[in-house]
């Protein structure tokens, strides 16, 4: 009977705790529909209207500030509070033509056609893929005939060998996808989303987004897809 008790008390203990935590996100909640209110679809309105209730006194009972209560709440997802479940995708096929200078040889770009093809069937690295198919089509070509220039010269030799140049694509690939995610950082955190959830798919050139709360898909797909280099897919 005493161990009864003992896991009635805990259950008691741990359902109060939860309502505690869950308590945080309805003043929120209820901070954040007057700022949607007062904003009237301006983000910059409805992100100022949030930056100044920040030291605002919004839980009467215990005297905690939005600030404080904003870093207590509970993350819900999209099952729970609803929104938009975004993927980008980094072209990097038009990454490699840029730093090839738009070249219009002929094997060059059928490999990049090639490696696309295989990209979509399940392959992992386009870079990689690129490489392979090239040196498929052109096996006594060096693609540093492609990408060696001056401006560069210091990371990519004139006569850099084809695994060297994957090398420098990779880098090339990586940074412009860390471009990218912190373009869409700016943007979303300038769209006033509450608790986005941003992250980079391991082993491709994939940014996953969740925006709970978003409903207005032509505002986001109009949004997120001004940045270079990138295509949209709402999932």
């Amino acid at each position: 009977m005493q161990g009864k008790g003992f896991i009635k008390f805990m259950a008691v203990l741990l359902s109060i705790a939860c309502l505690y935590a869950l308590s945080f996100n309805v003043v929120n909640s209820s901070v954040e529909r007057k700022a949607k209110e007062y904003a009237k679809g301006d983000p910059a309105k409805e992100k100022a209207y949030l930056d100044s209730m920040a030291n605002v006194k919004v839980y009467p009972l215990l005297g905690h500030t939005y600030q404080f209560t904003k870093g207590k709440e509970i993350n819900l997802g999209l099952d729970l509070k609803g929104g938009m479940n975004v993927t980008m995708e980094i072209s990097l096929s038009e990454l490699v033509k840029s730093l090839a200078g738009n070249s219009n040889d002929a094997n060059f770009n059928q490999a990049l056609v090639n490696a696309e093809t295989k990209l979509n069937e399940g392959g992992k690295d386009f870079i990689a893929i690129f490489v392979n198919e090239f040196e498929k089509l052109s096996p006594n070509v060096k693609l540093a005939d492609y990408f060696s220039n001056q401006d560069n010269a210091s990371t990519l030799k004139a006569n850099a060998t084809n695994a060297e140049v994957q090398s420098y694509l990779s880098k090339e690939a990586n940074s412009a996808i860390d471009r990218s995610f912190t373009i869409l950082r700016s943007r979303i955190d300038g769209f006033g989303v509450v608790s986005p959830n941003m992250q980079k798919q391991e082993g491709s050139n994939r940014i996953l987004i969740e925006l709970p709360g978003v409903q207005d898909k032509d505002r986001v797909r109009k949004l997120l897809s001004g940045t270079a280099e990138l295509q949209f897919w709402q999932v």
